[in-house]
């Protein structure tokens, strides 16, 4: 239901209190637009066009109706991948139902993944359905390096806290590393989210899990022989700590060039538009 209107109407934003959610209204093309999905009603504040959901899709010319049925495909997942063996992997790691992703799509939606190739794109997403609650509920998202899942992120996804939990010895893997070859220029950013809003916006990026980058994070990048890469941490004050940090240990390191594009103050890459995005990393 709400991918079908992001596809149509694009992103949204979330009322910090109340249901409704706020879009692009297709009448006067402002970001004025209230969605309300549980009472099924739509109403933009700037034009007044307003009414029934079911008439808001009819004009979308969105051939769903709006009666509890998926707006979204099956998700095709890569063959040589199996659920019991990333489980063994992964606590608790279960693949994706249509009930398990269905009640995900807000939050996925929320972050530019509006079709089943962008969800395949962190790598055979999973439901936490561990007996350790620590896991229950939480996007579990592999870390790839070559066909091995050397680490993982349980994430929140429904504001709970720790944001994210860690796979063991995250701090020796790089996020998306498998797409850096030898002379691409890498941009380097602190979250999977993050990394994957770089990418949509045409650049080569990885995730370093964190604010700083480790000694065997630089090594393994390193050895990918990149022509330089760009430290691009959020807009606080760990980001910033965590740049100069980074960029020093670099500098001692390697002769790869490196420099740090900075975010406006506050901001996390994943926030950006990806027009926004390619304007800062030109």
């Amino acid at each position: 239901m709400i991918s079908a209107l992001v596809r149509k109407l694009g992103m949204y934003k979330s009322r910090k209190q109340g249901e409704e959610k706020i879009f692009t209204c297709p009448r006067c093309h402002r970001q004025k637009m209230e969605v309300n999905l549980h009472k099924e009603v739509f109403h933009c504040l700037r034009c007044n066009y307003s009414g029934a959901l079911r008439a808001l899709f009819r004009e979308l010319s969105i051939e769903q109706s709006y009666d509890g049925k998926k707006d979204y495909r099956p998700l095709d997942f890569r063959a040589d991948l199996r659920e019991s063996a990333i489980a063994q992997v992964i606590p608790g790691f279960k693949q994706f139902t249509e009930e398990s992703c269905n009640s995900m799509l807000d939050f996925l939606n929320s972050r530019g993944f509006l079709t089943s190739e962008d969800f395949q794109r962190i790598g055979f997403m999973g439901w936490g359905t561990s007996s350790d609650r620590r896991y229950r509920n939480r996007l579990m998202i592999p870390i790839y390096e070559g066909d091995v899942i050397g680490s993982w992120i349980a994430r929140s996804t429904d504001k709970s806290e720790p944001k994210e939990l860690s796979g063991p010895n995250r701090g020796d893997f790089l996020y998306n590393i498998n797409e850096v070859k030898p002379g691409s220029r890498v941009i380097i950013v602190e979250g999977v989210f993050d990394c994957e809003a770089v990418r949509r916006a045409g650049h080569i990026c990885v995730s370093s899990s964190g604010a700083h980058m480790t000694a065997v994070q630089m090594g393994k990048l390193i050895s990918r022989k990149p022509s330089g890469v760009q430290l691009f941490y959020d807009g606080d004050d760990a980001g910033d700590k965590g740049a100069r940090a980074s960029m020093g240990d670099w500098l001692q390191r390697s002769s790869i060039p490196i420099t740090t594009c900075y975010l406006p103050i506050s901001k996390d890459p994943d926030e950006l538009s990806a027009q926004e995005l390619k304007e800062l990393l030109r």
